[in-house]
């Protein structure tokens, strides 16, 4: 067996009855718009820090208003197209919203496509938008770049109360706007294996077959932490094999963009929890195998957080070396 050296840099609810609320006066306010920083967790040393522009850009923006109350104002449900190109950050967007001096809330979904929710409707209230998951995956874009699934919100009156009204003939326009940071629902998993093997005539990797286990495909479309019940309908595995070889002090990298995995691990339980598995045929040695758990923090950490967040960009090392 390979030693598996590790560094880390590293059910339905019945919803309840919702009062019609009463939709005011449709107002235009400026929406600005980029990507948060992503957190880098694992050891960036041996891979560059590098996010992508792809990872950054906006083709399409979902817009919904929720009330004080937390009931949906529908007529404000839009989707506004941005860019085919995609663009880092928006500052030039009108969003139509209903003007209310109460703290309301306004979420975002971007670059989900004209049906985020696959067929279902939109929550008609605050606390079951904040329940939903829905499949994302990193969908081509025009051009043949990758589109990444994004979300965010805003709370508080619209329009905010440090921007000044001006209003003109027909229209209604603000000298500022809502400023929403968007998180990505994803997160991004760099597996480097190194061939750290030093045995004269057992150095050579000639054939590697990876796979990742229990990979969720589906994210809450509301930004949040908070651990989901386990369901392994959204479970799923990615297999892949590399046949070139690779030398000793030679590299082979995964990338893999999964949906978050927030699932409690407790011992003796079902297990949930994200694994990469590795088999190497050896040249004079044959095939030997290992696999790593992946998680929040480092092996040797005295409690693992076997959670993998969404915009966090995770790197794990794996040497393939000689012992057994």
């Amino acid at each position: 067996m390979i030693m598996v050296a590790c560094l880390l840099s590293l059910a339905c609810q019945k919803d309840a009855d919702v009062p019609l609320e009463k939709e005011g006066k449709m107002i235009q306010v400026p929406l600005n718009l980029e990507a948060e920083s992503v957190c880098f967790s694992g050891d960036t040393k041996a891979l560059t820090p590098y996010i992508p522009d792809y990872e950054n850009l906006i083709y399409d923006i979902w817009v919904l208003q929720y009330s004080s109350r937390g009931v949906l104002l529908s007529s404000t449900v839009k989707q506004y197209r941005v860019s085919e190109e995609g663009r880092m950050k928006i500052s030039d967007l009108d969003i139509s919203l209903i003007e209310s001096e109460e703290d309301c809330t306004v979420c975002l979904l971007v670059n989900m496509g004209s049906d985020p929710l696959k067929g279902m409707p939109w929550p008609d209230n605050l606390e079951t938008y904040k329940r939903v998951m829905v499949p994302v995956e990193m969908n081509s874009a025009e051009g043949g770049g990758l589109k990444m699934p994004m979300n965010g919100f805003y709370h508080g009156p619209v329009p905010p109360v440090d921007v000044d009204y001006l209003e003109g003939e027909g229209s209604s326009e603000y000298n500022g706007g809502l400023n929403v940071t968007l998180g990505r629902m994803m997160c991004r998993i760099n597996i480097i294996l190194n061939n750290a093997l030093t045995t004269e005539g057992y150095t050579e990797i000639t054939r590697l077959d990876v796979r990742m286990e229990n990979m969720p495909d589906k994210a809450h479309i509301f930004p949040t932490v908070e651990y989901v019940m386990p369901d392994r309908s959204i479970l799923g595995s990615e297999s892949d094999t590399v046949t070139k070889s690779i030398n000793p002090g030679e590299s082979q990298n995964f990338y893999y963009y999964i949906a978050p995995n927030l699932y409690l691990y407790e011992e003796g339980g079902t297990d949930f929890r994200t694994k990469f598995h590795v088999n190497a045929a050896i040249t004079n040695l044959g095939e030997r195998s290992g696999t790593m758990i992946l998680g929040n923090n480092g092996p040797d950490t005295p409690v693992r957080d076997y959670r993998l967040y969404p915009n966090n960009n995770y790197t794990f090392t794996i040497n393939l070396t000689n012992k057994q």
